[in-house]
């Protein structure tokens, strides 16, 4: 719509105050009506191609927030490549990044650099987290969190699985098992076993030097490898880059 508004196809109609100003309503009318039948003041929603979209949402309204947690990118594609996998087993179209390692790898640079970007552009309204920490140490992060927000904390905040949810887990994405526990640190590592050492050393040497993956502290050492296998995962690696 911005681009039929610089063109003049549509500027007798609105203006770019309009379209953000309208969009902003809508987003609000869709989101907050089940805040306010709940009594909730704050709503959160974690949808995670919203990162796409950070900096959009954050040009809309000075009221918005973001919370960007990042996740270990080994850990992401072997996630993926489950849903690809169980999306397969029920003949059912699959989303983006689900398909193969290639596409996997393709949908989280988009969010990295979505979301990176943002977060750095709008810094007093965005907070970065790291995954792994999160799990590791819900208590201090979880604090964190609310101290962002301007929000109290809750010693519930921890327990997830004495809440309720309203919605229904499709059993792809989410299981009514893992949405109702508390919080576990034993999916951590559980690409290590997923992904094949190929796999890993791709996905290892293709995030090695990420600046902002620096940042995080994630060890991208590629030292533990096999010879042949790094050897194997730079052949590929150039096929695909030519």
């Amino acid at each position: 719509m911005f681009n039929s508004i610089s063109t003049g196809r549509i500027k007798e109609f609105c203006n770019y105050e309009d379209i953000d100003k309208d969009f902003t309503t809508l987003i609000e009318n869709l989101l907050f009506r089940t805040a306010e039948r709940k009594g909730c003041k704050i709503l959160s929603e974690k949808t995670p191609s919203n990162a796409l979209y950070f900096d959009t949402l954050l040009k809309l309204s000075k009221n918005y927030k973001v919370v960007f947690v990042v996740r270990d990118p080994r850990a992401v594609v072997s996630s993926l490549l489950e849903v690809g996998k169980r999306l397969k087993e029920k003949n059912s179209k699959l989303p983006p990044g689900t398909k193969d390692i290639w596409d996997a790898i393709g949908l989280i640079n988009e969010y990295f650099h979505k979301g990176f970007s943002a977060c750095e552009e709008f810094s007093n309204r965005s907070l970065i987290l790291k995954y792994e920490e999160l799990v590791q140490e819900p208590k201090l992060k979880t604090q964190e969190i609310c101290d962002f927000l301007n929000i109290k904390w809750h010693d519930n905040m921890m327990m997830p699985k004495q809440t309720s949810y309203d919605g229904k887990p499709d059993d792809i994405w989410y299981d009514k098992k893992s949405l109702d526990r508390n919080i576990q640190t034993t999916e951590l590592g559980k690409w290590k076993n997923k992904l094949t050492p190929l796999e890993q050393a791709i996905i290892t040497i293709v995030y090695k030097g990420t600046p902002n993956l620096q940042k995080l502290k994630y060890d991208f050492n590629t030292e533990s490898f096999e010879i042949k296998t790094l050897q194997n995962a730079v052949s590929i690696l150039k096929q695909i880059m030519n």
